[in-house]
Parts: C-alpha cells; sequence; structure tokens
C-alpha cells in the first residue's frame, strides 16, 4: 500500500492498466472535468445503459452517465488513479455516492 502512495504517475498507469486487463478486458476510463479527474475500471455505456439512475438538477441521468456522476471526484489524476488500485486492491466497488457534488459534471 505504501508503495501505492509514493508511486509516480507511469508506474500508477501501469498498474491500472494491469489491473483493466485482468478485471475489465483491458478497459479503463479516464475522465477530466473542469475541476476534477474520475477514474474506473470498465466503459460506461453513456448512450443506451439504463443500470443507474442519477437525479441531479431536477433532472434524470441513466445509465453510464449516472454511474460517472456517482464516482468520486479527484483533484489530479495521480490521486484518482491511486484510489482506484487501493479501492481495488481491497476489493472495493469504485462507486461512492458524491452527494451534492453532482452539479460539478
Amino acid at each position: 500500500m505504501d508503495q501505492i502512495i509514493g508511486a509516480n504517475l507511469e508506474t500508477l498507469l501501469s498498474l491500472a492498466e494491469a489491473m483493466a486487463l485482468k478485471k475489465a478486458d483491458g478497459h479503463l476510463t479516464i475522465l477530466r472535468f473542469t475541476t476534477h479527474w474520475k477514474v474506473i475500471l470498465g466503459t460506461p455505456d453513456l448512450i443506451t445503459g439504463d443500470d443507474k439512475v442519477v437525479i441531479t438538477g431536477g433532472l434524470k441521468h441513466g445509465g453510464g452517465y449516472g454511474q460517472v456522476l456517482e464516482l468520486e471526484g479527484y483533484g489530479t489524476l495521480e490521486e484518482a488513479l491511486k484510489n482506484l488500485i487501493l479501492a481495488e486492491q481491497e476489493n472495493v466497488k469504485f462507486k461512492m455516492p458524491r452527494g451534492e457534488k453532482d452539479e460539478q459534471d
């Protein structure tokens, strides 16, 4: 775990890519928003998916969009990757409710 905390971006990307190859058929999604980064194993279905519905600002968002809204945002790509890797190592589902922060996206 300490190795992850002090790792550089190249190492973190390599670890995340290895996890994606093992757990998500090689799919790793990195999203950059105005104020934060989000990372997830797999590819959210932003068009047709309706497995998750989130309501923000009175609007209903389903599928992968709702999944992306629920992900915690991090100030740097390094921080987002570290949290993904640590969560996956602990077998924690990497979807954390963000509460009122949903308006950021």
